[in-house]
C-alpha cells in the first residue's frame, strides 16, 4: 500500500481568502519527495481548510504535514488535532517559521501543542524526505520515534526533546524538481490565487529583527537560469488563460545578484508575448539599489522597488545589526526612480531598540523629504528565530512590552469551531511609551492618507514650489 501523505498550506477562509498566494513550500516538498520515493507514495497538496477537511473525512493520511506561520498556526493545529481525534496513528508534522530556534524554546512549543508529532528545523525538502523515510523503512509507529530524525525535533514519551542533527542546505537547488513544471501546482490556477515564485535562497545580512539573518541562512544558493526560465514561462502560460496577473517573488534580496537582470529580461519577454505579469511583488535588497534600478529598470511601473532602512537613527541600526546608505545617497536614489516614474516604497519598524519617538518622527520626515511614492511604518513582530522572541534577557535589556492581535482576515470557523490566529508585537520599550507608540500610529495615519498615493499630489507640488517640507505639512 502506498504511503498516502496531505501536504497542507492553509489559509484563514472566514472572509474571503486571507492569503492569497500558491502554496510554493510544500509544492517544492512535495516534489522533492516524489522524486526520491517515486510510486511508494501519493502525495495531495492542500490550501484551503474545506478541502483538507473533506479529503481527511473520505480517506485519512498516514501523515499529515502542515505549515506553521504567523497567519495559520492554529488553524493548522486545529487539522493536527482532527486527524488525532480520528486515529492516533496519523504522523502529524509541522514546518515553517513560526518555530523557537533554540531547544529550550522548542521544548515548550512541542508540551503545548501535543498533538503535533514533529516539526522540521531550516530547510524543509531533506527533513521530511528523513521523515518519510523514517516512516516507510519501520512498520511500527513506536519504533519511528526511538532515534533522532535528522533536521526534526519531537518529544519521546518521558517529554524529553529529541533533537535530530542539522542539515546541510541544498546547494543545487536544481535537484528540487520545479513543482510549477511538474503538474503539481496546476490545480491551483484554476483558483485564481497568486503565483509565488523562488529565484535564490538566503540572505546575506544579519539584521536581528527576521529569522533570516541566521548564520544558517546567510550563504545566497541559486536556482539556474534554465530552471527558473521554464518555470516562469510555465506559469505565464496558465497565468494568461486563467486571467492570473500578478506574481511575487519569494526571493529576500532580489536585484543584488547579478543574474537577477536576467530574470528581468525573462519577466519583460513573458509580459510581451502573454500580456503577464501585469504586476510584480518583490523585495529588493537592502543596499546596492543602483544595481537594483538598473536591473529591474525594464518592469518600470510594474514594480514598486523596495527603499527600507527600517529606522534612520545610527545607535539602533547597530543595536539591530544593520547599515543603511547614506541619507544624500538615498535622496539621489528616490530622485532617480521618481524622474523614470517608477513607484518606490520606504519602510521602518517600530520600535526598534533605543528608538525613540523623536528619532522616529525625525526618520519618518527625512524619509518624507525625499522623492519615495509610500512611507510604511511597521510594528516590530516578535518572531521565533529572533532575540524578539526567544531570548529573555533582549527584551529585558530593552524593555519590551508586547500584546496580541489578529493577523487581518485570519480567522474563521470551521467545524463549528472558531479558530483565530494571532502575531505577538512590540508595542513599547524603556525608550518608547506605549502612548507615544499611539502618537506613532496616529502620525501614520496621516501620512497614509496625505502623503502616501497620489490624492494630494498638486499640494504636495505646491508646498515643493514654495521652498517649504512636505513633512512639516504632513506634522
Amino acid at each position: 500500500m502506498k504511503l498516502r501523505i496531505y501536504l497542507a498550506d492553509l489559509t484563514h477562509t472566514g472572509v474571503g481568502i486571507a492569503t492569497e498566494a500558491f502554496p510554493l513550500n510544500i509544492g517544492l516538498i512535495a516534489s522533492y519527495c516524489l522524486k526520491e520515493f517515486g510510486d511508494d507514495v501519493e502525495i495531495e497538496l492542500f490550501k484551503f481548510p474545506e478541502d483538507l477537511k473533506e479529503s481527511i473525512d473520505r480517506k485519512k493520511p498516514h501523515i499529515l504535514a502542515c505549515s506553521n506561520y504567523s497567519w495559520n498556526s492554529n488553524l493548522s493545529y486545529f487539522f493536527a488535532n482532527y486527524v488525532k481525534s480520528i486515529d492516533k496513528n496519523i504522523v502529524t508534522v509541522f514546518g515553517g517559521t513560526n518555530y523557537p530556534f533554540d531547544e529550550y524554546n522548542q521544548k515548550l512549543f512541542h508540551k503545548k501543542r501535543p498533538d503535533m508529532d514533529i516539526h522540521t528545523f531550516y530547510e524543509g525538502e531533506k527533513a521530511f524526505f528523513n521523515i518519510v523515510d523514517r516512516f516507510i523503512s519501520t512498520s511500527d509507529r513506536k519504533k519511528m520515534f526511538e532515534n533522532p530524525i535528522p533536521g526534526c525535533q519531537f518529544l519521546d514519551a518521558n517529554g524529553n526533546l529529541i533533537k535530530g542533527d542539522s542539515i546541510p542546505r541544498i546547494k543545487v537547488l536544481d535537484t528540487i524538481p520545479s513543482p510549477y513544471a511538474s503538474g503539481l501546482l496546476d490545480k491551483f490556477f484554476e483558483q485564481k490565487l497568486t503565483p509565488l515564485v523562488e529565484t535564490a535562497r538566503g540572505c546575506p545580512f544579519k539584521c536581528n529583527f527576521c529569522n533570516a539573518g541566521d548564520v544558517y541562512f546567510n550563504k545566497v544558493n541559486l536556482f539556474t537560469d534554465e530552471y527558473v526560465e521554464q518555470e516562469l514561462t510555465y506559469i505565464a502560460e496558465r497565468a494568461n488563460k486563467n486571467d492570473i496577473r500578478h506574481v511575487t517573488f519569494a526571493d529576500n534580496n532580489f536585484g543584488m545578484i547579478p543574474r537577477d537582470a536576467k530574470t528581468v529580461d525573462l519577466i519583460y519577454s513573458l509580459m510581451n508575448k502573454y500580456e503577464w505579469p501585469k504586476s510584480v511583488t518583490i523585495w529588493t535588497g537592502k543596499n546596492s539599489k543602483e544595481r537594483i534600478i538598473d536591473a529591474t529598470r525594464l518592469l518600470g511601473e510594474t514594480l514598486s522597488v523596495s527603499m527600507s532602512v527600517q529606522s534612520m537613527d545610527p545607535k539602533v541600526l547597530e543595536n539591530v545589526s544593520r547599515s543603511n546608505i547614506k541619507l544624500d545617497h538615498y535622496k539621489a536614489i528616490a530622485s532617480e526612480l521618481s524622474s523614470q516614474g517608477r513607484p518606490q516604497h520606504a519602510e521602518v519598524i517600530v520600535p526598534l531598540p533605543d528608538e525613540t519617538f523623536a528619532t522616529h518622527i525625525t526618520g519618518l520626515s527625512d524619509l518624507i523629504d525625499t522623492d519615495v511614492s509610500n512611507v510604511v511604518s511597521h510594528t516590530i513582530q516578535m518572531l521565533h528565530g529572533t532575540p524578539y522572541a526567544d531570548d529573555k534577557s533582549y527584551v529585558k535589556k530593552y524593555g519590551y512590552k508586547t500584546k496580541h492581535r489578529i493577523v487581518p482576515l485570519d480567522f474563521g470557523k470551521y467545524d463549528k469551531k472558531y479558530i483565530f490566529d494571532t502575531e505577538e508585537v512590540g508595542i513599547a520599550t524603556n525608550k518608547f511609551s506605549f502612548q507615544e507608540y499611539l502618537e506613532a500610529r496616529k502620525f501614520l495615519l496621516i501620512v497614509d492618507l496625505c502623503f502616501n498615493g497620489n490624492t494630494f499630489d498638486i499640494l504636495k507640488k505646491y508646498i515643493l514650489s514654495r521652498n517649504l517640507k512636505v513633512s512639516d505639512w504632513v506634522k
